[in-house]
């Protein structure tokens, strides 16, 4: 769209091979996401097969529901796991200068918003679970999935269960605007006790 970008992820576009901590590696290619200024969403397909080189582009890949009222300050990808499920795994989340996080589906379409902060989202995380205890590692992960962090120019960090939609902990009183980054896995039975985990750390 000719604006400058504020912000970019890649999304696998295939399983990926590597696990969620790590970075992601993909047999398929990616989707190379940005977000201007402007608040416009633009893909670009970089394919394997062509070496990576770009296959397809698409400005406001989902027409006009994908826009943003405002310049678009972070992005992150969804993981393709199965504790999301559909709509959410392998969509994308965005952090706007109007203070809201927007979740969209695989497919472009705005799937919900998380409303709470007053100023921009500059920043987005995964905060990873560990479940504790013994069993199956695989069945219990899918009981306690990633929470999302947010930080803001308002001067907090959000943890926000983005299946709910809910936000379950709000660290404030920040000076200045707050940047998030991933946490190591935190050992955990339940949402609730990552949130009071991340409030603590």
């Amino acid at each position: 769209d000719g604006s400058p970008v504020r912000s970019v992820t890649t999304i696998p576009t295939g399983p990926p091979t590597s696990s969620f901590a790590g970075s992601p590696t993909c047999a398929d290619g990616y989707q190379l996401l940005t977000g201007s200024y402007d608040g416009v969403l633009t893909s670009h397909t970089l394919a394997a097969a062509d070496g990576y080189a770009v296959a397809r582009t698409a400005v406001q890949p989902n027409s006009e529901g994908g826009r943003h009222p405002h310049y678009v300050g972070a992005l992150l990808p969804i993981p393709a796991a199965a504790e999301f499920g559909e709509p959410l795994a392998g969509g994308y989340i965005t952090g706007c200068r109007d203070g809201i996080v927007r979740v969209f589906g695989p497919d472009h379409a705005p799937v919900k918003e998380l409303r709470g902060h007053e100023n921009n989202v500059s920043s987005l995380a995964w905060l990873e679970l560990a479940p504790s205890g013994g069993g199956d590692t695989a069945a219990a992960a899918g009981a306690v999935p990633p929470l999302l962090l947010s930080g803001s120019w308002d001067g907090s960090a959000r943890i926000w269960n983005v299946a709910t939609g809910s936000c379950l902990a709000t660290l404030g009183e920040h000076e200045n605007g707050v940047e998030v980054v991933g946490l190591p896995p935190v050992p955990v039975s339940s949402s609730s006790d990552a949130a009071s985990a991340a409030s603590a750390a």
